[in-house]
């Protein structure tokens, strides 16, 4: 598991934040927030980078900051295969996205700290609660690690634990083309 990249526009974050655990926390002002996303993709590198084993796999989502050339090539270069979820479906197929965060947003907001200090030692000792086994679980629960078709998985996970409003009965269908495009390199289809 990577060590967590908590980016802070606190400027009176202490230095012995990280509690003995690994943990990376950047201080970027408020006036920065709206950079374009190879700024944030450069601090997350610059931090797990050696973390990444080379020739290691790292699933992304389609964020600005893994997207940018600059990080793409800098990927490239450590050898780290990069994959990117489909368009529109990593809320569906990242584990990170279903139950990782939803987990550590419950513990997370159980105890509310007073001081940014405070907040930031919460936050890395939250992520820290989930154990391996857990996250090979969520892994598993969006199909990665086994031979289970995307498709078939967001089929799943939507009968199972999501309630489709009215107007999103088509998500099924709108994903397996967006899907099937991806597989066939049509990326600006979907």
């Amino acid at each position: 598991m990577l060590p967590p990249v908590i980016i802070s526009s606190s400027d009176n974050i202490p230095n012995d934040v990280d509690d003995g655990r690994e943990a990376y926390v950047k201080y970027v002002p408020k006036h920065m927030a709206k950079v374009p996303g190879h700024f944030f993709g450069s601090i997350w590198l610059e931090c797990v980078g050696n973390s990444l084993s080379e020739e290691c796999v790292t699933l992304v989502d389609n964020g600005n900051e893994f997207k940018c050339k600059k990080i793409q090539e800098e990927m490239e270069d450590r050898n780290i295969k990069v994959i990117h979820f489909p368009a529109w479906c990593g809320k569906y197929l990242n584990p990170c996205d279903n139950s990782f965060f939803s987990e550590f947003k419950t513990r997370l907001f159980t105890k509310i700290p007073e001081t940014i200090g405070e907040w930031i030692i919460h936050i890395i000792n939250t992520y820290y609660e989930t154990d391996e086994e857990s996250i090979k679980k969520y892994f598993h629960a969006c199909g990665i690690g086994t031979n289970k078709e995307p498709f078939k998985v967001v089929e799943s996970l939507l009968n199972k634990n999501y309630k489709i409003k009215e107007d999103k009965k088509n998500l099924i269908n709108d994903y397996e083309r967006c899907y099937n495009c991806h597989k066939k390199g049509l990326k600006g289809y979907c």
